[in-house]
């Protein structure tokens, strides 16, 4: 079963897991409702597609969404 994580990566503080959803769109409205990410705050929000249960690189597999204010 593929799922979609949503995640934050924030300068010299790490990563965190922010939701996992069933569909990539899901996934992308959730980050577009962030309030730092419509304010443009420190920290990069991305979407990974994997199947459920298999780990994910921060590093490799992550689709970054650019923020409104970039």
């Amino acid at each position: 079963m593929k799922v979609y994580s949503v995640l934050l990566s924030v300068p010299y503080e790490g990563e965190d897991l922010l939701g996992v959803f069933g569909s990539r769109e899901e996934a992308v409205e959730f980050v577009r409702l962030q309030e730092g990410f419509q304010r443009g705050w420190y920290g990069d929000y991305g979407v990974v597609e994997s199947e459920l249960g298999q780990p994910i690189d921060f590093h490799a597999m992550v689709d970054w969404i650019e923020s409104p204010s970039t």
